[in-house]
């Protein structure tokens, strides 16, 4: 059956569209990318934890980082401050 009536674009997507993830081409070459909220949430945060591990590698590359015990000592330090 290619056709079918639907009331809504929820119901074609339920009937169709199985996948949570589509690649809509044209002319052969990948256009669009057609995702469920819940795979476009997912994918997002993927990308912010990719993001802060990009920023910690750099921080490290820079030197910019300390040891635990450095750590552990600096909040100590702050912690008998207040």
């Amino acid at each position: 059956m290619l056709y079918k009536e639907h009331n809504s674009f929820e119901e074609y997507i339920h009937d169709y569209m199985v996948p949570d993830t589509f690649l809509i081409t044209q002319n052969g070459k990948a256009s669009f990318v057609l995702q469920d909220i819940e795979s476009y949430e997912q994918t997002q945060q993927s990308i912010a934890l990719l993001k802060i591990l990009a920023l910690g590698n750099q921080q490290i590359k820079r030197g910019e980082v300390i040891t635990a015990t450095q750590a552990i000592k600096k909040l100590r330090e702050r912690n008998n401050d207040l």
